[in-house]
């Protein structure tokens, strides 16, 4: 009778597992879906792409995540923008999250990417100072530039100089950073630049002991430089992967995993079954820092705030400050919470179901600060065996990428009697996902497709409000991130 019983029971919570995920499980295992080798809305992707990384560059390639550093003048206009890649080539041989676990040796590489045409720099007219010192300065005018106020310590820079130039591509030496750490970066922000003023840079770094948050100085009068502040730990830093500011010195950090690679012995399988049982033992938490200069703790305050979440993956902020989306990796899915922006807690609002195993995620809104305007990029992988297979550096095996947003529709397009979404693609996310099942309050849009050909295991997409291009990075991609301008961008 006990063996009848126990035997029921693992039916039933199998049952709730598969009715829960059964889609994901459908969409992303079981089934792969029919990619074109590229897809580029708006326009061509094989004329109106171009790969970043090249054999000139080998070690710009496996890039997980890029992030704008956008340059503001004195009166907060933005005024040029540019990208920072986290790549690491040898992530074959290193991966935290998917494995293996072989040799975190050699480190990886933060690489600037300039597309603009016009290109603003500025010319520092103080000598330098010990770095927390610095960056405790830096903080405070960061502070004041973006809320108006006037510093009563006189500015950096001085005088700014505007000239034209093409792309342009560097890899940021990393300054000051402890010899002998580890540094596998994996999600990336950067606090915007106003006035010339330095930005601040966190990166999750996959080190070999454990994950930490390393963050940096970005100055816009030396942009060859990443310049180290500190390694930021805490004992909840379980499994960071990806992160969203909230200030300079505050932010939501997603923990993909409970179980992780790291564990010895269980740590080889334990960590798939949470992930393809949808198990909801992942978080996101927000996190306060103490100043850089500060003798105490980096870290001010630790809370949890959005519990029990399938692999959470890549967090943002709504450009408004009022909303937060998590990728939910197991269920195919991106979250959506209400954000309280006094005390940064969230509510669940609403999810939406898309068609692929969502990785990274990023708000794109045009000059605005307007949540109900604003789109969410979401990269991911449409079939997670093909991804193990490209980790596992099988022959000839390369990973799906599909990009698409998350709009809000107006009223009018709520009402709308269509039964299909997203038919300008050539294999549209309405064959995976009905229109029944997603909120009406979005719409959902293919940017980008490819079956792994034109690029491999797109991991982050970034929309460029300035030039309309679209970037997207690749988990494993050789090129390690390209470049699309479609040639009826919007």
């Amino acid at each position: 009778m006990a063996g009848i019983r126990a035997y029921a029971y693992f039916v039933l919570i199998l049952s709730v597992l598969y009715y829960r995920n059964g889609s994901a499980l459908k969409n992303s295992i079981f089934l792969k879906s029919p990619l074109p080798e590229g897809y580029l809305a708006g326009g061509d992707s094989e004329a109106d792409c171009k790969d970043i990384g090249s054999s000139a560059n080998p070690e710009l390639a496996s890039c997980e995540d890029a992030a704008f550093w956008d340059l503001h003048d004195a009166s907060g206009k933005l005024t040029e923008r540019k990208l920072v890649l986290g790549c690491d080539r040898n992530r074959p041989n290193w991966n935290t999250v998917m494995g293996p676990l072989r040799d975190p040796n050699p480190i990886a590489s933060l690489w600037l990417y300039t597309d603009s045409e016009q290109k603003t720099s500025f010319v520092s007219t103080i000598a330098s100072t010990q770095v927390k010192a610095k960056a405790a300065s830096i903080l405070d005018k960061i502070r004041n530039a973006a809320t108006g106020k006037v510093s009563e310590e006189p500015q950096v820079i001085t005088k700014s100089v505007t000239e034209t130039t093409g792309p342009n591509l560097r890899r940021l030496e990393l300054k000051n950073y402890p010899k002998g750490h580890d540094f596998h970066p994996l999600g990336l922000e950067i606090w915007p630049s106003y006035d010339g003023n330095s930005s601040y840079l966190y990166a999750i770094n996959h080190a070999r002991a454990r994950t930490v948050i390393e963050q940096f100085i970005l100055d816009p009068s030396d942009p060859t430089a990443a310049t180290h502040i500190r390694t930021i730990s805490h004992s909840w830093f379980i499994s960071p992967n990806s992160l969203a500011l909230t200030s300079p010195d505050s932010f939501y950090v997603s923990n993909d995993h409970l179980f992780t690679r790291r564990l010895p012995i269980i740590g080889k399988f334990v960590p798939m079954i949470e992930t393809l049982l949808g198990l909801p033992f992942s978080f996101v938490a927000h996190v306060t820092l103490n100043p850089p200069s500060s003798d105490t703790s980096a870290i001010a305050e630790h809370t949890i705030e959005a519990p029990f979440i399938p692999f959470a993956n890549g967090v943002s902020l709504s450009p408004g400050g009022g909303q937060v989306a998590i990728a939910s990796t197991s269920l195919n899915s991106v979250l959506f919470y209400n954000r309280d922006k006094a005390t940064n807690k969230l509510s669940y609002k609403s999810a939406v179901t898309v068609p692929f195993c969502p990785d990274n995620i990023r708000y794109y809104a045009p000059e605005s600060h307007n949540d109900e305007t604003a789109s969410l990029i979401v990269a991911g992988h449409p079939h997670f065996p093909s991804v193990v297979k490209v980790a596992a550096n099988e022959p000839g095996a390369v990973g799906q990428s599909w990009i698409l947003s998350i709009t809000r529709q107006s009223a009018a397009e709520e009402n709308s009697s269509a039964t299909v979404y997203d038919t300008q693609a050539p294999f549209s996310a309405s064959e995976k996902v009905p229109l029944s099942t997603i909120p009406k309050e979005y719409s959902v849009e293919t940017i980008f497709q490819s079956n792994g050909t034109r690029f491999s295991t797109s991991a982050t997409g970034l929309k460029d409000s300035l030039s309309g291009a679209v970037y997207v990075t690749g988990l494993y991609a050789p090129q390690g991130a390209m470049v699309c301008k479609p040639s009826k961008s919007d």
